[in-house]
């Protein structure tokens, strides 16, 4: 049987992923020095990206007429740009949410919204297991909690979110380019790489999306499944709020964008992708031909 990964290894890991963009905030005890050291290498960090976006982006305009190399800078460009504005976001996202702050990068948001999946999962267990009026007020209680935790969480990822799914639709469309080009073998692995790391970055955020949505209405199954009926009546007033409450979706929306972020929206996210793609193949395959003749 396989070692099981606690949860003070995943927190470790998901701490040194993104010790580069320097997202994972300083402790709250941290010292004056400690504190200088960790802007300066933040400051590093961004002036290191914006040298090198600017000159990907003055390669977008260079070689605009030339397809396959237009499709290797703007995909390079988008990935760089997309760190850049989530350094920015994360910058102020530990200002506001020191506890939630760093989630600008995929494996903390992953993190955090598995984190608030386990919690509703963890309250439905003990919603079922609870045998007093104390313990089943203290349940309500900390759905409370949880509501409040989600909606911060919600609040905070969805513009990060936004970046990802604009970023990496480019990524994949300029990406996938060079796939279909006479380039070479080694070079073709090279941005079939970047493609299905695109394509696997936003999947890194539906699914625990959409977990933490079927956990959040479980909830009312769980709670409803309890000798709640028993309990006196303003008891009961709470548990018929929280099962009325949880028939409501802890989903993340992007008005406009993204109706709700889940593993189907994923799918349709694939879709369109490859949909930009082939319409965008036939406008450079109709160039290249007349360019020819």
């Amino acid at each position: 049987m396989g070692k099981s990964v606690t949860v003070e290894q995943a927190i470790s890991f998901t701490k040194l992923s993104v010790a580069l963009t320097c997202s994972w905030p300083l402790s709250p005890l941290a010292t004056k020095t400690q504190v200088l050291f960790f802007n300066t290498l933040w400051c590093t960090a961004f002036v290191s990206t914006i040298t090198l976006l600017l000159p990907l982006l003055s390669g977008i305009y260079e070689y605009r007429k030339d397809p396959i190399i237009l499709g290797k800078t703007v995909s390079l460009a988008s990935a760089v740009a997309q760190v850049t504005i989530k350094m920015i976001m994360c910058r102020f996202q530990q200002k506001q949410f020191q506890a939630s702050a760093g989630m600008a990068i995929d494996t903390q948001i992953a993190f955090l919204l598995r984190y608030a999946a386990a919690r509703f999962e963890i309250l439905g267990n003990e919603m079922r297991n609870a045998k007093t009026d104390c313990k089943f007020n203290a349940c309500i209680e900390t759905h409370i909690e949880i509501l409040r935790y989600t909606k911060r969480i919600r609040q905070s990822v969805k513009f990060l979110i936004l970046t990802t799914i604009a970023t990496t639709t480019v990524a994949v469309i300029f990406g996938s380019l060079n796939l279909i080009a006479n380039q070479p073998l080694l070079l073709k692995a090279l941005y079939a790489i970047v493609v299905f790391s695109a394509s696997v970055e936003l999947f890194m955020y539906a699914w625990p999306a959409d977990s933490l949505m079927r956990m959040s209405t479980k909830l009312a199954t769980d709670i409803y499944n309890t000798d709640w009926l028993g309990k006196d009546v303003k008891l009961q007033k709470k548990v018929y709020c929280i099962i009325l409450r949880s028939q409501r979706l802890e989903a993340i929306r992007i008005d406009g964008v993204v109706p709700k972020l889940s593993l189907p929206y994923y799918a349709m996210y694939l879709y369109k992708s490859l949909s930009y793609f082939t319409a965008l193949r036939i406008i450079v395959e109709s160039e290249t031909t007349i360019e020819t003749a």
